[in-house]
């Protein structure tokens, strides 16, 4: 056909235009792939910045580093379109580079282990100086503590032992478990071991708590005195008064046991806290005053304010499901 082109010159511009396109989109995927690299680049030089602060790096994330880069190499060599294709739906780029971001994050927080792990030292040598001191202090009191200063004894060494338990694991490479065991068995058991402190508060100054009762009391009923000339009803404060002071009757008698049981003793003064809140809001609502100091029996014991220190924010969230 004059001026047109005949079916054989049709077929090669087809071809010619399909090879043009496929050039383009291996154009394309090869530039996407450089930023692949880039991206990839990043996160190993990142890596070893992590690892020259011995933040540990887990095999699983090398792994994926790994077969990252040999993917990348793959895109490279390709030859067309269609082979980037094919290898785009048959490997998982995508779930490798999650690994190791998520990787990234856990070597980040890693790093924090040894600065947790000084801190849980320096509390721990605070709760063995505590002990110490009740143990020496224990030999002058009429209460008998052995069994009590046994318990906190014990719950002072497994922290000791957990903190122990972490360093090895760190030591290890296994920033999970160091983490695990200072959350589980070293954080969470500072509290518990700070009310051994504050409880052995209460039983070695007993004598403390029945002086400031018996003042109470009689700073209550002075008051009662008061508002009964006022024409008042004052029978269910007379009646808190009778308690506090059989309560504190068998406090004083606790004490005066040479085989005292401190769970006993505890539970009372506990109850004497009681009595005495209860009495003071009577009283409140009888004058629209308030008299005396509120606070526990325990808490006016100078000392006795224990602040377990605590794991950072979101230290260990990372681990949590892995």
């Amino acid at each position: 056909m004059e001026g047109g082109m005949n079916e054989e010159q049709m077929q090669q511009q087809m071809e010619k235009r399909q090879k043009q396109q496929e050039q383009r989109m291996l154009a394309d995927m090869q530039r996407g792939s450089r930023e692949m690299v880039r991206g990839l680049t990043m996160m190993e030089r990142r890596i070893r910045s992590l690892q020259q602060r011995r933040a540990i790096i887990s095999a699983e994330v090398q792994e994926a580093i790994t077969k990252a880069r040999a993917f990348i190499d793959q895109i490279k060599a390709a030859k067309t379109g269609e082979e980037i294709q094919a290898l785009m739906e048959s490997n998982d780029f995508g779930d490798y580079m999650e690994t190791i971001n998520e990787g990234m994050q856990k070597a980040e927080m890693s790093t924090q282990i040894p600065r947790m792990i000084r801190q849980a030292n320096q509390m721990l040598k605070q709760q063995q100086s505590a002990l110490k001191r009740a143990q020496s202090r224990a030999k002058n009191l009429k209460v008998d503590v052995d069994s009590f200063l046994a318990s906190w004894q014990r719950a002072v060494e497994a922290v000791a032992s957990a903190i122990a338990e972490a360093q090895s694991a760190l030591a290890a490479g296994n920033a999970e478990e160091a983490v695990n065991t200072l959350q589980d068995k070293v954080f969470d058991s500072f509290e518990d071991i700070g009310s051994f402190q504050q409880t052995f508060g209460m039983l070695s100054n007993s004598s403390h708590v029945l002086r400031e009762a018996e003042r109470e009391i009689t700073r209550v009923e002075r008051q009662i005195a008061r508002v009964k000339r006022q024409g008042e009803d004052t029978a269910a404060l007379e009646d808190l008064v009778v308690q506090a002071k059989a309560k504190v009757n068998e406090i004083k008698a606790l004490v005066a046991q040479p085989d005292v049981s401190t769970e006993s003793l505890i539970a009372a003064i506990e109850d004497l806290d009681t009595i005495k809140e209860e009495a003071y809001e009577l009283l409140y609502d009888l004058t629209g005053q308030r008299f005396g100091s509120r606070s526990s029996s325990s808490s006016q014991i100078p000392g006795l304010n224990f602040k377990p220190i605590e794991a950072p924010k979101g230290f260990g969230q990372l681990f949590q499901g892995s």
